[in-house]
């Protein structure tokens, strides 16, 4: 992103204040996350949509060297567990938070894409590198409470009859749903803490723990909106995933007709058709997490420009 001036002013609005202002038409860092309605939710997914369509071919084939990397360290996962089952144990933990390393390159060039930036799969990956540290830092702090959630709700709770031995038999029987009940509102804080963190990292050099504290105040301020998003990209993936079933399975019937070679060019083709939907489907989702901060904590949410 470039910087033309240096004059920083503070500028009040109804719904926050700016951490600051250059005098220019860049997204500016609000003190306080915006409160939006419900329906912003929708609006976050066909805004990604629009800044997928603007180089799809840079996002797709982003996916698919990610892809092929995530597929080479499942298989170092698999030959760590072969020789230590601590060191697999340790690489699957590590293998599962490589999507926070995405989501903070994809934020990283949708920024530079959106300021008028020449981007490329370059970008996409310096935007990985550069915060590499505070992300790690991210994770480890993410699984120290993670730990101590499973600690709470799966060691603690259970003993409670146990170390209080007084407590009534209807206050006794109630700890399974209770145990049920505390590691859901653990995870469930925990997703909130991760939603913006790795964005606010990778664009503003936030912090990872001030980072995880912004992103869960923004989220409890935007639930609604949230919830609205999760249930609609539920339903998105549904509908596309039966329209791309029902394709595969209708040219597999008809290919079939022609015999072996028909049925191995329809696996064939299922496997493009499911690739493409891949390439196409997973970046949108990722360029969500950037849509959804613009509209949350910054000055130019995207509704108001042109894409």
């Amino acid at each position: 992103m470039s910087s033309t001036s240096t004059n920083l002013i503070a500028t009040p609005e109804p719904d926050g204040v700016f951490l600051s202002e250059a005098l220019e038409s860049s997204p500016q860092l609000l003190a306080k996350p915006n409160r939006l309605s419900a329906r912003c939710g929708l609006s976050w997914m066909k805004q990604a949509w629009e800044i997928f369509k603007m180089m799809p071919d840079v996002w797709m084939l982003s996916i698919l060297i990610i892809g092929m990397i995530f597929i080479a360290l499942a298989v170092l996962a698999i030959l760590l567990a072969s020789v230590s089952p601590l060191l697999g144990n340790i690489a699957n933990i590590g293998f599962n938070f490589i999507w926070l390393f995405v989501i903070a390159g994809f934020a990283h060039t949708a920024n530079a894409l959106l300021n008028g930036d020449e981007v490329g799969i370059g970008t996409l990956f310096n935007g990985i590198f550069s915060q590499l540290k505070n992300i790690s830092i991210l994770i480890l702090i993410h699984l120290t409470l993670f730990a101590l959630a499973a600690v709470i709700t799966l060691v603690l709770i259970p003993q409670l009859p146990v170390l209080y031995p007084d407590l009534p038999q209807s206050l006794q029987a109630i700890h399974p749903q209770a145990t049920f009940f505390s590691a859901s509102v653990f995870l469930i804080l925990l997703a909130m803490m991760m939603w913006y963190a790795p964005v606010l990292i990778a664009l503003h050099d936030i912090k990872p723990w001030a980072a995880m504290k912004m992103s869960l105040y923004a989220c409890w301020r935007n639930i609604l909106p949230l919830i609205v998003f999760i249930v609609s990209a539920f339903f998105v993936f549904l509908g596309i995933a039966v329209i791309v079933g029902t394709v595969s399975a209708i040219s597999v019937m008809m290919l079939s007709l022609l015999g072996d070679i028909g049925s191995i060019t329809g696996i064939l083709l299922i496997l493009v058709i499911h690739l493409a939907f891949c390439l196409i489907y997973i970046p949108t989702m990722l360029l969500i997490y950037y849509t959804s901060y613009r509209d949350v904590w910054t000055d130019l949410p995207l509704e108001q420009t042109d894409i």
